[in-house]
């Protein structure tokens, strides 16, 4: 009943805040319009203009002259990839309610042939390093690359878990790098997530994919249990393997 009872919170708090963020979202999207980004450009051409006829401008640095043509269609890719992913947060937790429906809801057309490099390549562009150097704590290793079926977002989002869960663990052991890479075999085709950061006890690995279950001060428990419901939809699995003080790993396993 405690289960059910955290489960109807989370469908209430998350179907409130999936209305309210729509709303900012929205608008965002409609401030880096078309039009808005047309006269952005306008506005960059005549800056070069006036640098070509010496004219007193204050001078751009070249990436900064390249974000005002990048940055709108940017901020709409952003916006619209949110909105994606608020829906499948909210699929996850209805299927937490109706069981029955956990793979339904994304077979109408929403899975599509994927590269797993292609899925990693977008988790690391868009994940919200704070700085260049915890950017560097990732290394990846492109050498072995394999197709699935399923859906670009929900591989991303899951790999933005693991890659928040490690960074959190490295940073409180104060220690530790990641490893993303992949393995293939006759059976299998394998994702790693490795971080030599401070690993997890062998009394709590059995309850990490646990629904609510968590051992940070201000989890909630969600991250690896959406992340085994995503595997799941995929027809794949995802296990955990470390050592405490060494290492943590987890292995996303899919379907060949």
């Amino acid at each position: 009943k405690q289960q059910e009872e955290r489960i109807r919170i989370l469908q209430s708090i998350g179907f409130s805040l999936a209305h309210e963020l729509r709303t900012p979202l929205g608008a965002i999207y409609g401030y880096s319009s078309e039009n808005v980004e047309k006269y952005a450009s306008m506005l960059y051409d005549g800056y070069q203009l006036a640098k070509t006829h010496h004219l007193p401008v204050q001078n751009l640095q070249p990436h900064l002259a390249n974000l005002v043509r990048t940055s709108f269609s940017d901020i709409r890719n952003v916006t619209v990839r949110t909105n994606r992913f608020i829906d499948m947060l909210l699929a996850y937790i209805k299927s937490q309610l109706t069981p029955d429906q956990k793979i339904t809801e994304f077979n109408s057309g929403s899975f599509e042939i994927c590269f797993i490099n292609d899925c990693i390549d977008s988790a690391l562009k868009h994940y919200p390093f704070l700085n260049e150097k915890e950017r560097a704590l990732v290394t990846w290793d492109q050498s072995i690359n394999f197709k699935f079926r399923g859906n670009p977002l929900l591989i991303e989002h899951l790999i933005f878990n693991l890659i928040r869960n490690a960074l959190y663990y490295i940073t409180a052991s104060g220690k530790g790098t990641i490893q993303v890479f992949c393995t293939k075999d006759k059976k299998f085709t394998r994702l790693h997530v490795k971080d030599t950061g401070q690993g997890i006890k062998e009394e709590v690995i059995n309850h990490i994919f646990d629904d609510f279950y968590s051992t940070k001060d201000n989890g909630t428990g969600i991250g690896l249990a959406y992340s085994r419901w995503v595997m799941h939809l995929l027809q794949g699995e995802i296990t955990c393997q470390s050592e405490y003080g060494k290492f943590a790993e987890f292995i996303l396993t899919f379907p060949s």
